[in-house]
């Protein structure tokens, strides 16, 4: 399965900072990305992508068409605890209660900005 942006970004990443990541092979259950080891502990990686949705596409192409966008209205922090609740059981079944796990989330930034501070504390805590 090809790559996706987030995990080349974040392969790039921990390479830069000499992080040297495992790649866990995929199977027919589900799977976190990657584990590495600091300082003798295993740490385990899922990386999720925040890709546009239609409304968030469809604002742009009005944005470039008429020089504003379309009003979207979403609950703050939807998209990322999706994306939380998505991952829980892939890092779950790696991690099995004995290691640290890693959640990261990669948004490319075009149209909204999801991964936002107050959009994150509002996916972990609620409104």
């Amino acid at each position: 399965m090809a790559k996706t942006a987030s995990e080349i970004y974040f392969e790039n990443f921990c390479a830069d900072l000499g992080i040297r990541l495992t790649r866990i092979p995929e199977t027919n259950s589900k799977t976190p990305d990657y584990e590495f080891t600091i300082d003798g502990q295993l740490i385990v990686v899922e990386v999720k992508e925040i890709i546009s949705n239609k409304e968030e596409q469809e604002s742009v192409r009005v944005l470039n068409e008429r020089g504003y966008g379309n009003v979207i209205s979403s609950t703050p922090g939807d998209r990322v605890r999706k994306k939380i609740s998505e991952s829980s059981p892939q890092i779950r079944a790696q991690a099995k209660g004995k290691y640290p796990s890693l959640l990261v989330l990669f948004d490319h930034g075009l149209d909204a900005d999801h991964l936002d501070p107050y959009c994150i504390r509002v996916a972990m805590y609620g409104l």
